[in-house]
């Protein structure tokens, strides 16, 4: 992920994932991501893997490791279809 890239937005009521670098060229829509994908792309920024954003998910919402891997995978799969670069 290039850091810099992207920023985490919230407004009006939303977390945005914007990119940073658009042009009129590659223009990229901002992608809505509900709190636990906010969570999520923090993670992200950090650095951290899939599995330790899983875990870090987790413990955050008490819930299994396995459950928390699948919907970190499924969110950065979706955040690639929408040419987010992650």
């Amino acid at each position: 992920m290039k850091r810099d890239r992207y920023s985490l937005r919230y407004a009006a009521g939303s977390y945005w994932i914007v990119d940073c670098a658009v042009s009129e060229e590659a223009y990229i829509a901002p992608v809505m991501v509900n709190e636990t994908g906010a969570h999520m792309w923090k993670c992200f920024a950090m650095g951290y893997s899939v599995s330790v954003t899983a875990q870090e998910i987790a413990e955050l919402y008490g819930i299994q490791f396995n459950e928390a891997y699948e919907d970190t995978v499924l969110f950065a799969e979706k955040l690639r279809r929408q040419g987010v670069d992650i």
